[in-house]
């Protein structure tokens, strides 16, 4: 839960109620792709729950997981980098050129998010803790250390502690 929402209430901190709303819009968009990976993941999961099995097909359902989310990402971002610009009102053009760094976000929260099922999977809920706990510690460090300036380095900020903990743990 806080992973998902501790930024907004950093944003609001650093930059105020007006950014607070650019950076919801572009949340709301780039955040399509966690609710539809996530769905598909999670559904998808139940049915061999348990890796041990049949692990070729495990193996095999997480690797067209991760296939698909990086179609539906990339299906995203140039759909609102090209088209969107054209389609919406030119107040909103500040949060389409965040969405490319939300995209990125939210691909790297779903890629967790299945590395986070398959350890579930396997009663590693420790490790689930653990991950979660190191990312948040990064992004609170990275939000209060660094100077902030834009939206987009809330993003670069996440991206980067989602990553460290992807490596640190799910190698």
């Amino acid at each position: 839960y806080l992973l998902n929402w501790q930024d907004k209430y950093i944003v609001e901190y650093f930059f105020g109620y007006k950014e607070l709303g650019i950076y919801g819009l572009t949340t709301r968009v780039s955040n399509l792709i966690f609710v539809i990976v996530s769905g598909i993941i999670v559904s998808g999961m139940s049915n061999f729950w348990s890796m041990n099995e049949e692990p070729e097909k495990y193996f095999a359902f997480n690797s067209v997981a991760i296939k698909f989310l990086g179609f539906i990402s990339l299906s995203i971002v140039c759909f609102y980098i090209s088209l969107g610009k054209l389609l919406v009102p030119s107040s909103y053009l500040k949060s389409l050129d965040l969405i490319f760094y939300g995209c990125i976000a939210a691909a790297v929260r779903s890629l967790i998010a299945v590395f986070t099922v398959q350890e579930g999977a396997n009663n590693n809920l420790r490790k689930i803790l653990k991950v979660n706990l190191l990312v948040l510690i990064i992004q609170i460090i990275g939000f209060f250390t660094l100077p902030l300036v834009s939206l987009n380095q809330i993003f670069l900020i996440q991206i980067f502690s989602i990553i460290v903990g992807i490596i640190f743990f799910f190698n």
